[in-house]
């Protein structure tokens, strides 16, 4: 039986469909405070991720966001912000959900400063 430009069209639309509905939806849940040790700041330093497999939570963990701010000033993270920078990063933030937070305040720690000053060497 030949399949007619209608059945395509609903084959395509149900298999469209299917694959949204089986994708699994992660969760960005924002922290309201942080202190960054590293000069990049990731997602991970950011928000906990949770409801993706293994694979999927490492490779957003990892996604390299904004550069930390200089010691002793603080950096405002929007939400809006953190979805635009996915969307750079090729991932569609309509396809997680963001809780928590709607802005993130993110602190450089003094700690290599500190261990600089008291073994001499700043």
């Amino acid at each position: 039986m030949p399949i007619t430009s209608k059945r395509k069209t609903l084959l395509c639309f149900l298999l469209f469909v299917g694959c949204n509905c089986s994708a699994e939806a992660g969760d960005i849940h924002l922290r309201t405070r942080v202190v960054c040790e590293r000069p990049i700041i990731r997602l991970a330093d950011i928000a906990d991720i949770s409801g993706l497999g293994a694979d999927e939570t490492a490779a957003l963990q990892n996604v390299r966001m904004l550069v930390a701010p200089a010691f002793g000033h603080e950096k405002l993270i929007h939400l809006t912000e953190i979805q635009e920078l996915l969307h750079l990063h090729e991932i569609d933030p309509r396809k997680l959900s963001f809780s928590g937070a709607k802005t993130v305040t993110v602190q450089r720690s003094d700690l290599k400063l500190a261990n600089e000053v008291q073994t001499g060497r700043f």
